[in-house]
Protein backbone atom coordinates (compact mmCIF):
# COMPACT_ATOMS: atom_id res chain seq x y z
CA UNK A 1 0.00 0.00 0.00
CA UNK A 2 2.81 2.29 1.36
CA UNK A 3 4.44 1.95 -2.42
CA UNK A 4 1.30 2.48 -4.34
CA UNK A 5 0.68 5.92 -2.86
CA UNK A 6 4.71 6.91 -3.08
CA UNK A 7 3.87 5.66 -7.23
CA UNK A 8 0.77 7.72 -6.94
CA UNK A 9 2.90 10.80 -5.34
CA UNK A 10 5.60 10.72 -7.82
CA UNK A 11 3.44 10.69 -10.74
CA UNK A 12 1.28 13.28 -9.37
CA UNK A 13 4.40 15.64 -9.27
CA UNK A 14 6.18 14.55 -12.45
CA UNK A 15 2.34 15.95 -13.64
CA UNK A 16 2.85 18.82 -11.63
CA UNK A 17 6.15 19.65 -12.89
CA UNK A 18 5.88 18.94 -16.27
CA UNK A 19 2.90 20.44 -17.42
CA UNK A 20 3.97 23.73 -16.54
CA UNK A 21 7.51 23.22 -17.86
CA UNK A 22 5.86 22.04 -21.09
CA UNK A 23 3.76 24.41 -21.31
CA UNK A 24 6.46 27.06 -20.86
CA UNK A 25 8.68 25.69 -23.59
CA UNK A 26 5.90 25.84 -26.56
CA UNK A 27 5.79 29.47 -25.28
CA UNK A 28 9.30 29.64 -25.50
CA UNK A 29 9.52 28.84 -29.07
CA UNK A 30 8.72 30.60 -32.14
CA UNK A 31 5.81 33.16 -30.39
CA UNK A 32 3.55 30.33 -29.62
CA UNK A 33 1.86 32.99 -26.68
CA UNK A 34 0.81 35.42 -29.35
CA UNK A 35 0.06 32.67 -31.82
CA UNK A 36 -2.42 31.11 -29.33
CA UNK A 37 -3.45 34.58 -28.30
CA UNK A 38 -4.51 35.46 -32.39
CA UNK A 39 -6.29 31.94 -32.93
CA UNK A 40 -8.46 32.11 -29.57
CA UNK A 41 -9.47 35.40 -31.03
CA UNK A 42 -10.52 33.95 -34.13
CA UNK A 43 -12.74 30.83 -32.19
CA UNK A 44 -14.02 34.36 -30.31
CA UNK A 45 -15.26 35.91 -32.96
CA UNK A 46 -18.95 37.04 -34.07
CA UNK A 47 -19.37 33.77 -36.86
CA UNK A 48 -19.45 34.53 -40.38
CA UNK A 49 -18.59 38.50 -40.42
CA UNK A 50 -15.15 38.41 -41.28
CA UNK A 51 -14.80 39.56 -45.45
CA UNK A 52 -11.35 39.09 -45.33
CA UNK A 53 -8.92 36.84 -44.63
CA UNK A 54 -4.93 37.50 -44.52
CA UNK A 55 -2.94 33.98 -44.93
CA UNK A 56 1.07 34.08 -44.90
CA UNK A 57 3.87 34.22 -42.50
CA UNK A 58 5.56 36.63 -40.12
CA UNK A 59 5.59 39.23 -43.10
CA UNK A 60 1.82 39.38 -43.43
CA UNK A 61 1.81 39.21 -38.86
CA UNK A 62 3.81 42.02 -38.62
CA UNK A 63 2.95 43.89 -41.83
CA UNK A 64 -0.32 43.61 -42.21
CA UNK A 65 -3.81 45.42 -39.89
CA UNK A 66 -6.84 44.37 -40.71
CA UNK A 67 -8.12 47.56 -38.63
CA UNK A 68 -6.02 49.78 -40.39
CA UNK A 69 -7.83 48.33 -43.54
CA UNK A 70 -11.12 48.67 -41.91
CA UNK A 71 -10.56 52.25 -40.66
CA UNK A 72 -10.10 53.23 -44.59
CA UNK A 73 -12.61 50.88 -45.91
CA UNK A 74 -15.03 49.18 -43.31
CA UNK A 75 -13.96 45.74 -44.92
CA UNK A 76 -13.63 43.22 -42.05
CA UNK A 77 -10.83 41.11 -42.09
CA UNK A 78 -8.79 38.94 -39.66
CA UNK A 79 -4.81 37.86 -39.96
CA UNK A 80 -4.26 34.19 -39.46
CA UNK A 81 -0.73 34.04 -39.77
CA UNK A 82 2.43 32.46 -37.74
CA UNK A 83 6.21 32.30 -37.84
CA UNK A 84 7.43 30.35 -40.87
CA UNK A 85 4.00 29.64 -42.72
CA UNK A 86 4.40 27.28 -45.89
CA UNK A 87 1.56 26.46 -48.08
CA UNK A 88 0.98 23.34 -46.36
CA UNK A 89 0.08 24.97 -43.35
CA UNK A 90 -1.66 28.00 -44.85
CA UNK A 91 -4.28 25.70 -46.29
CA UNK A 92 -4.76 23.85 -43.00
CA UNK A 93 -4.96 27.62 -41.26
CA UNK A 94 -7.93 28.48 -44.24
CA UNK A 95 -9.59 24.95 -43.71
CA UNK A 96 -10.22 25.79 -39.97
CA UNK A 97 -10.89 29.54 -40.79
CA UNK A 98 -13.80 28.35 -42.55
CA UNK A 99 -15.03 26.69 -39.79
CA UNK A 100 -15.64 29.84 -38.46
CA UNK A 101 -15.83 32.16 -40.98
CA UNK A 102 -17.35 32.89 -44.52
CA UNK A 103 -14.61 35.36 -46.66
CA UNK A 104 -15.42 37.15 -49.46
CA UNK A 105 -11.43 37.18 -50.39
CA UNK A 106 -8.33 35.65 -49.17
CA UNK A 107 -5.33 37.46 -49.56
CA UNK A 108 -2.53 34.72 -49.38
CA UNK A 109 1.41 35.49 -48.92
CA UNK A 110 3.19 34.48 -51.73
CA UNK A 111 6.02 33.68 -49.63
CA UNK A 112 4.24 30.71 -48.23
CA UNK A 113 5.37 29.40 -51.95
CA UNK A 114 9.02 29.47 -50.82
CA UNK A 115 8.80 28.41 -47.12
CA UNK A 116 10.82 25.46 -45.87
CA UNK A 117 9.57 22.33 -43.43
CA UNK A 118 10.64 23.33 -39.80
CA UNK A 119 9.02 20.97 -37.19
CA UNK A 120 9.73 23.82 -35.36
CA UNK A 121 7.69 26.06 -36.12
CA UNK A 122 5.27 23.59 -37.65
CA UNK A 123 4.37 22.98 -33.78
CA UNK A 124 3.72 26.37 -32.72
CA UNK A 125 1.06 26.63 -35.85
CA UNK A 126 -0.85 23.28 -35.10
CA UNK A 127 -0.40 23.49 -31.05
CA UNK A 128 -2.53 26.68 -31.17
CA UNK A 129 -5.64 25.09 -33.11
CA UNK A 130 -8.21 23.96 -31.35
CA UNK A 131 -8.82 19.98 -31.42
CA UNK A 132 -10.31 19.55 -34.30
CA UNK A 133 -11.22 17.25 -37.44
CA UNK A 134 -9.01 19.66 -39.71
CA UNK A 135 -6.01 19.56 -36.81
CA UNK A 136 -6.30 15.88 -36.92
CA UNK A 137 -5.86 16.05 -40.32
CA UNK A 138 -2.59 18.16 -39.98
CA UNK A 139 -1.40 16.02 -37.58
CA UNK A 140 -1.55 13.36 -40.02
CA UNK A 141 -0.01 14.92 -42.54
CA UNK A 142 2.46 16.47 -40.74
CA UNK A 143 3.26 13.38 -39.01
CA UNK A 144 4.33 11.57 -42.44
CA UNK A 145 7.57 14.27 -42.75
CA UNK A 146 9.43 12.21 -39.58
CA UNK A 147 10.85 8.96 -39.56
CA UNK A 148 8.69 7.90 -37.04
CA UNK A 149 5.38 9.10 -37.96
CA UNK A 150 3.32 7.15 -35.02
CA UNK A 151 5.39 8.52 -32.25
CA UNK A 152 5.18 12.11 -33.66
CA UNK A 153 1.63 11.94 -34.33
CA UNK A 154 1.21 10.96 -30.63
CA UNK A 155 3.33 13.56 -29.38
CA UNK A 156 1.09 16.37 -31.18
CA UNK A 157 -1.94 14.64 -28.66
CA UNK A 158 0.82 14.56 -25.83
CA UNK A 159 3.07 17.46 -26.41
CA UNK A 160 5.22 16.14 -23.29
CA UNK A 161 7.31 13.97 -25.62
CA UNK A 162 8.29 16.47 -27.70
CA UNK A 163 8.97 19.23 -25.56
CA UNK A 164 10.53 17.58 -22.65
CA UNK A 165 13.92 17.49 -24.55
CA UNK A 166 13.60 21.63 -24.59
CA UNK A 167 13.29 21.32 -20.76
CA UNK A 168 17.03 22.05 -20.38
CA UNK A 169 16.72 24.63 -22.95
CA UNK A 170 14.75 27.00 -20.79
CA UNK A 171 15.38 30.60 -19.47
CA UNK A 172 13.79 31.26 -16.03
CA UNK A 173 11.95 34.61 -17.93
CA UNK A 174 10.84 31.81 -19.62
CA UNK A 175 9.08 29.64 -17.37
CA UNK A 176 7.56 33.34 -15.67
CA UNK A 177 6.42 34.22 -18.95
CA UNK A 178 4.13 31.17 -18.72
CA UNK A 179 2.65 32.07 -15.58
CA UNK A 180 2.42 35.79 -15.89
CA UNK A 181 1.13 36.31 -19.75
CA UNK A 182 -2.13 34.15 -20.08
CA UNK A 183 -3.40 34.66 -23.73
CA UNK A 184 -5.49 37.03 -22.97
CA UNK A 185 -2.85 39.84 -22.10
CA UNK A 186 -1.02 39.52 -25.93
CA UNK A 187 -4.12 40.77 -27.77
CA UNK A 188 -3.00 43.97 -27.56
CA UNK A 189 -0.24 42.47 -29.82
CA UNK A 190 -2.77 41.37 -31.84
CA UNK A 191 -5.46 43.09 -32.75
CA UNK A 192 -7.32 41.50 -35.05
CA UNK A 193 -4.57 39.03 -35.13
CA UNK A 194 -1.81 41.71 -36.28
CA UNK A 195 1.55 42.05 -34.86
CA UNK A 196 2.72 45.76 -34.10
CA UNK A 197 6.09 46.17 -33.49
CA UNK A 198 7.88 49.42 -32.34
CA UNK A 199 11.46 49.04 -33.36
CA UNK A 200 13.31 50.70 -36.08
CA UNK A 201 16.46 49.02 -37.79
CA UNK A 202 18.34 51.25 -40.03
CA UNK A 203 19.86 48.47 -43.10
CA UNK A 204 21.32 48.77 -46.34
CA UNK A 205 18.41 47.20 -48.69
CA UNK A 206 19.85 44.65 -51.38
CA UNK A 207 19.07 45.94 -54.56
CA UNK A 208 20.62 42.79 -55.89
CA UNK A 209 18.26 40.16 -54.88
CA UNK A 210 16.07 42.89 -57.19
CA UNK A 211 17.88 42.66 -60.32
CA UNK A 212 15.96 41.88 -63.28
CA UNK A 213 16.09 37.90 -64.44
CA UNK A 214 14.25 35.50 -66.47
CA UNK A 215 15.53 32.87 -63.85
CA UNK A 216 12.46 31.08 -62.38
CA UNK A 217 12.54 30.09 -58.74
CA UNK A 218 12.17 26.05 -58.11
CA UNK A 219 9.25 25.21 -55.65
CA UNK A 220 9.40 22.29 -52.90
CA UNK A 221 6.62 20.03 -55.37
CA UNK A 222 4.73 19.42 -51.56
CA UNK A 223 4.70 22.95 -51.35
CA UNK A 224 3.59 24.27 -54.61
CA UNK A 225 0.55 21.15 -54.32
CA UNK A 226 -0.92 22.80 -51.28
CA UNK A 227 -0.78 26.47 -52.81
CA UNK A 228 -2.82 24.86 -55.73
CA UNK A 229 -5.43 23.09 -53.52
CA UNK A 230 -5.44 26.80 -51.28
CA UNK A 231 -6.44 28.47 -54.53
CA UNK A 232 -8.87 25.55 -55.91
CA UNK A 233 -10.78 25.65 -51.89
CA UNK A 234 -11.13 28.98 -52.68
CA UNK A 235 -12.84 28.85 -56.21
CA UNK A 236 -14.66 25.59 -55.17
CA UNK A 237 -15.90 27.90 -51.73
CA UNK A 238 -16.38 31.25 -54.25
CA UNK A 239 -13.99 33.16 -52.50
CA UNK A 240 -11.65 35.48 -54.21
CA UNK A 241 -8.02 35.30 -54.08
CA UNK A 242 -5.41 38.12 -54.16
CA UNK A 243 -1.66 36.70 -53.74
CA UNK A 244 0.68 39.55 -52.37
CA UNK A 245 4.19 39.34 -51.46
CA UNK A 246 5.03 41.95 -48.67
CA UNK A 247 8.82 44.14 -49.00
CA UNK A 248 11.18 41.28 -47.51
CA UNK A 249 15.17 41.45 -48.62
CA UNK A 250 15.53 38.04 -48.30
CA UNK A 251 13.57 37.34 -51.56
CA UNK A 252 14.32 37.89 -55.19
CA UNK A 253 13.31 38.27 -58.32
CA UNK A 254 13.08 34.51 -59.90
CA UNK A 255 10.40 34.06 -57.13
CA UNK A 256 8.55 37.48 -58.45
CA UNK A 257 8.76 35.35 -61.97
CA UNK A 258 7.48 31.82 -60.27
CA UNK A 259 4.47 33.48 -58.40
CA UNK A 260 3.72 35.51 -61.92
CA UNK A 261 3.52 32.61 -63.79
CA UNK A 262 1.92 30.42 -61.17
CA UNK A 263 -0.83 33.74 -60.82
CA UNK A 264 -1.71 33.95 -64.02
CA UNK A 265 -2.09 30.53 -65.04
CA UNK A 266 -4.79 29.77 -62.25
CA UNK A 267 -6.00 33.94 -63.31
CA UNK A 268 -5.55 35.20 -60.14
CA UNK A 269 -4.36 38.81 -59.12
CA UNK A 270 -1.06 38.68 -57.98
CA UNK A 271 0.97 42.44 -56.29
CA UNK A 272 4.64 42.44 -55.88
CA UNK A 273 5.11 44.80 -53.20
CA UNK A 274 8.62 44.52 -53.01
CA UNK A 275 9.09 46.09 -56.61
CA UNK A 276 6.76 49.18 -56.00
CA UNK A 277 7.91 49.76 -52.56
CA UNK A 278 8.27 54.09 -53.45
CA UNK A 279 4.56 53.58 -54.41
CA UNK A 280 3.23 51.50 -50.92
CA UNK A 281 5.21 54.30 -49.25
CA UNK A 282 7.73 51.81 -47.22
CA UNK A 283 11.24 52.99 -46.59
CA UNK A 284 13.80 50.74 -44.86
CA UNK A 285 15.49 53.25 -43.15
CA UNK A 286 12.43 53.40 -40.93
CA UNK A 287 9.82 51.08 -41.68
CA UNK A 288 11.50 47.56 -40.41
CA UNK A 289 12.11 46.33 -36.95
CA UNK A 290 14.86 44.16 -38.51
CA UNK A 291 17.38 44.08 -41.35
CA UNK A 292 14.43 43.52 -43.57
CA UNK A 293 12.48 40.77 -43.25
CA UNK A 294 9.50 42.32 -40.37
CA UNK A 295 7.70 46.40 -40.83
CA UNK A 296 7.51 47.49 -37.78
CA UNK A 297 3.80 49.57 -36.97
CA UNK A 298 4.97 52.61 -39.78
CA UNK A 299 5.56 50.17 -42.09
CA UNK A 300 2.53 48.03 -41.38
CA UNK A 301 0.71 50.79 -42.10
CA UNK A 302 1.78 52.00 -44.54
CA UNK A 303 1.51 47.96 -46.17
CA UNK A 304 -2.01 47.79 -44.70
CA UNK A 305 -3.00 51.66 -46.07
CA UNK A 306 -1.90 50.65 -49.86
CA UNK A 307 -3.63 47.02 -49.37
CA UNK A 308 -7.08 48.59 -48.86
CA UNK A 309 -6.33 50.52 -52.05
CA UNK A 310 -6.09 47.04 -54.10
CA UNK A 311 -8.85 45.76 -52.22
CA UNK A 312 -11.43 49.19 -52.76
CA UNK A 313 -10.34 49.40 -56.61
CA UNK A 314 -10.52 45.56 -57.56
CA UNK A 315 -13.16 43.90 -55.53
CA UNK A 316 -16.61 43.82 -54.71
CA UNK A 317 -16.21 44.26 -50.70
CA UNK A 318 -18.68 45.78 -48.55
CA UNK A 319 -18.42 48.23 -46.13
CA UNK A 320 -19.72 47.53 -42.68
CA UNK A 321 -18.87 50.55 -40.38
CA UNK A 322 -21.87 51.35 -38.34
CA UNK A 323 -23.65 48.13 -39.94
CA UNK A 324 -26.01 46.34 -37.71
CA UNK A 325 -24.45 43.35 -36.10
CA UNK A 326 -20.59 44.35 -36.76
CA UNK A 327 -20.95 46.73 -33.43
CA UNK A 328 -18.28 44.59 -32.30
CA UNK A 329 -15.51 45.14 -34.93
CA UNK A 330 -16.20 48.98 -34.51
CA UNK A 331 -15.65 48.29 -30.86
CA UNK A 332 -12.53 46.29 -31.95
CA UNK A 333 -11.28 49.43 -33.90
CA UNK A 334 -12.23 52.10 -30.89
CA UNK A 335 -9.99 50.68 -29.10
CA UNK A 336 -7.13 50.19 -31.75
CA UNK A 337 -7.21 53.59 -32.38
CA UNK A 338 -6.97 54.63 -28.48
CA UNK A 339 -3.90 52.84 -28.19
CA UNK A 340 -2.33 53.09 -32.19
CA UNK A 341 -3.77 56.00 -33.27
CA UNK A 342 -0.75 58.29 -32.51
CA UNK A 343 0.83 56.06 -35.47
CA UNK A 344 -1.73 56.60 -37.77
CA UNK A 345 -0.53 60.54 -38.67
Amino acid sequence: MKITIKVLAFILILLLTAIPLTSAAIVGIGNTGEIKACANELYSLERNTIDALYIGSSSTWAGVSPLVIYNQTGITGFNRSCTVQASYTAYFYLLEALEYQTPKIVILEGETLFTDYNENFVRTAIDSMKNSDVKKEAINFFSDFSDTPLYTKASYYVPFLYYSKSWSELKPEEVFLYYSKRNSDYNSLCPMGGRLNTNVCTFDWPEENFTTTDEVADVDPVNEEYFLKILKLCKEKGIEVMVVTYPNADATYARYNKLTELCKEQDVMYCDMRLIMDEVGVDPKVDFSDEGEHTNVKGNIKISNYLAKLLSENFDLPDRRGTEGYEYYDKYLETFLNENGKYLN
